[in-house]
């Protein structure tokens, strides 16, 4: 992939998934925050600043998509794209070069499952047959203005075309027409008991776990992120290897660990205690901001991030989950076993594949020197080995980085782009 052998660890996680652990409310470090500030988990790429837990950002209503047509679906239901509530409707399905008729289907049970593992059901689904062909990109941006939005898409459109779900509360205004882009509207207030009282940083793992339930699982390769300040530098999935099984994540600035960061420590204890804070005290700090990997192994780690976050509810707090992502990658020597009660269907997390921040495809600038950066001939950011990076995550930490993005992007429309 044009990386250094340096930029790769290779960490083991047969059939199972990551833990996602908490972060103090209103405590602000280095970018982490709940509101009005970012965390290195960015809570708030997940939904309007300010948001008290519960409110009004929650399960998916209905689906927008690249033609600005909506589908409205039973509360519990995220089998959105593939399903219709009211037959004769007609709905673009991604991929689709035609509008399709879909049966209309009538729910089994509750609206709001007890269990994540078994997700609202209904009697007709319709799956793309050029899905298993294709990559998903999957996001919260619940609160987002367009202009939180655009970046992402314009970017990731340049060299990508696999399909995108965003789940939001609604469509951002003034938003241009993507192709196989799809927002999921939705509202926090309805997700079943505990998710409907947990912070987006936390409820988008289980919304993540039944997408991949249903849709998911039909792709071929995932993505995971925030949205607000991720930005493309070339195509994220060449990040993977078709051969390769697993799920890849991305490391901080080698100079800071867990142990020199007040949030992180405090979000692994505050789920698993201080004992095992102190033994992953000298590891680099992976950012659970942005995930991708094959789609097994994507399915896997949600479904773990899931069963560990919904079990640990004692500790739920904004930035929790990259606590849990960090435990998780690091489950061995944390000597990890699932939460009692977890309704995961796994006992061990996916394998994982760490990427340093110096020499790896993916730049997460939250303790990343500002003002110290590598250029291309063309501009492009690089690593330290002059290799592009593929991904640019917490770019708008850097005010030289917001205006260069935005002059190749948006050409240099200064409004597009907030620094934080």
């Amino acid at each position: 992939m044009g990386f250094s052998g340096n930029h790769l660890r290779v960490c083991v996680c047969i059939r199972a998934m990551c833990l996602v652990l908490p972060l103090s409310q209103g405590y602000v470090h280095q970018g982490h925050t709940d509101t009005f500030t970012y965390s290195h988990a960015d809570p708030e790429d997940e939904t309007s600043q300010e948001q008290p837990l519960g409110a009004d950002s929650g399960h998916p209503r209905g689906l927008v998509n690249d033609v600005h047509e909506q589908l409205h679906v039973p509360i519990a239901s995220l089998r959105v794209p593939f399903k219709q509530l009211r037959g004769g409707s007609r709905l673009h399905v991604p991929g689709d070069h035609e509008s399709r008729h879909l049966g209309s289907h009538r729910p089994h049970g509750s609206n709001h499952p007890h269990s994540f593992n078994q997700p609202f059901q209904t009697e007709h689904k319709y799956v793309h047959q050029g899905v298993a062909q294709s990559n998903v990109v999957i996001g919260v941006a619940a609160g987002l203005k367009a202009e939180g939005v655009k970046l992402f898409l314009v970017s990731l459109r340049k060299f990508s075309q696999a399909h995108v779900f965003l789940y939001v509360d609604r469509v951002p205004d003034n938003m241009p027409k993507f192709t196989n882009v799809n927002f999921l509207i939705f509202h926090a207030s309805e997700l079943p008991s505990p998710w409907n009282r947990y912070h987006p940083s936390s409820y988008r793992y289980y919304l993540y776990h039944l997408f991949m339930q249903d849709i998911g699982k039909n792709y071929k390769k995932v993505q995971a992120s925030d949205v607000r300040d991720v930005v493309f530098q070339a195509d994220p999935f060449e990040i993977v290897e078709d051969d390769l099984e697993g799920v890849h994540v991305f490391e901080e600035d080698e100079s800071m660990t867990i142990q020199k960061c007040p949030v992180n420590s405090k979000w692994i204890a505050a789920c698993y205690g201080h004992a095992v804070g102190t033994t992953l005290g000298s590891k680099p700090i992976s950012c659970s901001g942005y995930a991708i990997g094959t789609s097994s192994a994507m399915a896997q780690y949600f479904d773990v991030m899931a069963g560990e976050l919904g079990a640990r509810v004692h500790c739920e707090q904004n930035g929790i989950d990259q606590g849990v992502h960090n435990v998780l990658v690091n489950w061995k020597l944390a000597s990890w076993r699932p939460a009692h009660g977890s309704l995961s269907q796994h006992n061990q997390p996916p394998q994982f594949f760490h990427y340093t921040l110096e020499q790896g495809p993916v730049y997460t600038g939250g303790y990343a020197p500002k003002g110290e950066y590598i250029r291309g001939v063309h501009g492009e950011f690089q690593n330290q080995d002059h290799v592009d990076y593929h991904v640019l995550h917490q770019y708008d930490r850097h005010a030289s980085m917001v205006v260069a993005l935005q002059e190749r992007f948006l050409s240099g429309r200064t409004d597009e782009v907030q620094l934080h």
